[in-house]
């Protein structure tokens, strides 16, 4: 039933009006000002979708939330290719053949908050480039937690560690992983990669991680 707060006007004029106006306005605020707006109905968010080029492989469950995770997907490493030295990262290691460093993420700093985390539990993908150095014999190690509010694990990846032996040509290489229906209570993530110079060389030898990613997944990959 029309009334001042909620004019009654055609569904075409307010689907209009919503295009027009910001996405958290029409998921947060509309809605508590009028249920017979629709605002969370499919129509509206596909179509946002659509007019932002974030149209996705597959059709989601929930559009809305599909919209919004692929708003703020982005790496949430900090300096992934370490061209600024260590900035946002931990040195681990230290001596002159072993280098690791980690980071630690935030979920909720970074608006991952805990209704999401438990109730949607989105894909998280991790991502590691390393190329082999000629010059030294080498192992390249990765580990990716997903911890709880305590930082204690709650999922884990960590693959056997990878040998380059002196003397290897190979491209650079990539590692990937997906995490899925990891359960509850993911508050961060941990990422620690690194290598050790097997044939204890002075100096820069060995492999090089030369860009990193963790990624929070709007639909299932």
């Amino acid at each position: 039933m029309a009334n001042a707060m909620c004019p009654s006007l055609p569904s075409l004029v307010l689907e209009k009006i919503f295009l027009n106006l910001p996405a958290e306005d029409v998921a947060l605020n509309c809605r508590s000002v009028c249920g017979h707006w629709m605002v969370a109905c499919k129509k509206h968010w596909v179509e946002r979708c659509w007019r932002e080029g974030i149209m996705p492989s597959r059709p989601p469950k929930n559009w809305l939330l599909f919209y919004f995770l692929s708003k703020k997907r982005r790496n949430l490493l900090i300096n992934p290719r370490s061209e600024d030295g260590l900035n946002g990262w931990e040195s681990v290691g230290g001596d002159t053949w072993m280098c690791y460093k980690r980071q630690l993420i935030n979920l909720r700093k970074d608006g991952y908050g805990p209704a999401l985390m438990d109730d949607i539990q989105p894909d998280i993908k991790i991502s590691d480039w390393y190329a082999p150095n000629s010059n030294g014999q080498s192992c390249y190690e990765i580990l990716v937690e997903l911890l709880d509010q305590n930082k204690k694990p709650i999922n884990v990846f960590h693959p056997e560690p990878v040998n380059i032996e002196q003397g290897n040509d190979q491209q650079s290489c990539q590692v990937s992983h997906v995490f899925k229906a990891y359960g509850p209570g993911v508050r961060f993530i941990c990422f620690t990669h690194g290598m050790i110079d097997t044939g204890n060389w002075a100096g820069s030898h060995g492999i090089q991680a030369i860009n990193s990613s963790v990624e929070i997944c709007p639909e299932k990959e």
